[in-house]
């Protein structure tokens, strides 16, 4: 469970986040400004959250993530921020189609039919 705002509204990654810390840490309560470290995180746990996170979102974060993002609140932001960055790069990945000639065969006739298209 995740605590810490007057408004009790969480992100869905500020809950998943949580979850993951609680069930690698062993709590099953946790404040959005809990600091990783100080509620007993350390390296080998660090990568055991990154893996998860990496796993259930399908992304790419790393422990230098989580090293400068010790809060729950902000490796949320740091998760948000990087799906954005992965939903722009999907859409920057489709290639660009050159104008060229398209060829057309049409099939059913008793002699085989071509069009040429040349694009403007």
């Amino acid at each position: 469970m995740l605590k810490g705002r007057e408004n009790d509204f969480y992100s869905d990654n500020e809950q998943f986040i949580a979850s993951v810390w609680g069930n690698t840490l062993g709590y099953n309560e946790l404040r959005i400004d809990d600091n990783f470290y100080e509620i007993g995180g350390d390296s080998i746990n660090a990568m055991k959250i990154i893996n998860r996170i990496n796993i259930e979102k399908n992304m790419e974060l790393n422990v230098r993530d989580l090293l400068s993002n010790r809060t729950i609140e902000e490796m949320a932001i740091c998760v948000e921020n990087k799906q954005a960055e992965l939903s722009n790069e999907q859409y920057s990945l489709i290639p660009k189609i050159e104008k060229k000639k398209l060829l057309f065969r049409f099939y059913g006739t008793k002699e085989d039919v071509f069009i040429i298209y040349q694009e403007a």
